[in-house]
């Protein structure tokens, strides 16, 4: 087994709430060297996107509840046992809801999706081809927007992706529960959702936060997020995985003992890389879903750091790993179908 084979199993690839999910190596490195290669890979990428999003939407829709659990505690949209777990989770939404209910906006993220990959790409070829030509003319300018580049991509799709996170954040972590304003009699509250559709969730958060927060909302934290992944993966490339693969080489000759090893220091990296995103998923969903509470509907949307702290203050630094468990089976379960079918 190869040195190259082995890092490209053992790095984390890219999540769904990762900024460079839908980018593509080739189309970033290769673009405009063959007209037809990018329409070409930009449809098969975009068939293969839809495909996913569809049989990932249960594991989606469970990992954001997990997630926002706390605010939505908070709303007083949950009882404060939460949901119990990841089966209470799903027994929760299949009981309110119905089956159907785990695949809650998973249609409109399609387009939503659909439409922030072309953008993504788009912009990504553009910052890829000012930077070709600033090598011609500097190295350090070259090297500087480089490191710029990932931010860049952010703020320029910003619009477009943010709008996506945030609305479907609220859409999809919207669940059924009592709402206090709707009584069907005295001492009874009904229980609906609080959306009926992602347009209304774009209603709401754009009449407390205004065009800016729904287009802006969570940038930040993104910025923050993509910088924090480039480090550790390459931290992880240089240092790490050599090693290890060097160790493999020496002490293990078995095939059948090299896919296991394989396969066991992709799920420890796995892990890793989780225990080290799991909090900007968290803050950057719970900054994402609008609260109830009367007292905040006036308030600014900070930083990113300040909803840390804050959810901190109310419900412990445990709580910015929630949905740590579900994010490490979804890894694990991604780590055993690249080692069986890729």
């Amino acid at each position: 087994m190869s040195e190259k084979q082995t890092v490209a199993v053992d790095l984390p690839p890219h999540q769904p709430d990762d900024p460079d999910y839908y980018l593509e190596e080739v189309a970033q490195q290769n673009a405009g060297s063959d007209s037809l290669s990018i329409p070409v890979s930009l449809g098969i990428n975009m068939a293969f996107l839809i495909t996913m999003n569809t049989l990932q939407a249960p594991v989606n829709r469970v990992f954001l509840l997990q997630c926002v659990e706390g605010k939505l505690i908070q709303n007083g949209r949950l009882p404060r046992e939460g949901f119990g777990g990841i089966r209470g989770c799903v027994y929760y939404i299949v009981r309110k809801e119905g089956f159907l209910g785990l695949f809650r906006g998973c249609l409109t993220d399609m387009i939503y999706s659909s439409i922030s990959y072309v953008a993504q790409v788009l912009v990504a070829t553009g910052i890829s081809q000012i930077q070709r030509r600033l090598v011609l003319i500097s190295w350090p300018a070259a090297l500087m927007w480089g490191f710029a580049a990932p931010g860049l991509r952010l703020l320029i799709t910003a619009p477009i992706v943010e709008y996506k996170n945030t609305v479907m954040c609220n859409y999809v972590a919207d669940i059924v529960a009592p709402n206090e304003s709707e009584t069907i009699s005295e001492g009874e509250v009904e229980e609906a959702y609080l959306y009926s559709s992602a347009r209304e969730a774009a209603t709401a958060v754009k009449s407390r936060f205004g065009w800016k927060g729904l287009h802006f909302n969570g940038v930040d934290v993104d910025i923050a997020s993509v910088y924090v992944q480039s480090l550790t993966t390459q931290l992880l490339g240089i240092f790490v995985v050599p090693s290890v693969i060097r160790i493999f080489q020496q002490h293990i000759t078995q095939p059948g003992k090299q896919v296991a090893a394989v396969i066991t220091m992709g799920l420890g990296v796995r892990l890793l890389c989780g225990v080290i995103f799991q909090p900007f998923q968290v803050i950057r969903a719970r900054m994402g879903l609008l609260s109830t509470k009367e007292v905040q509907k006036r308030k600014k949307n900070p930083w990113f750091w300040h909803h840390a702290k804050e959810i901190v203050r109310q419900d412990g630094v445990t709580a910015l790993w929630s949905g740590l468990r579900l994010r490490f089976l979804r890894d694990m379960g991604g780590v055993l179908f690249d080692a069986v079918f890729l």
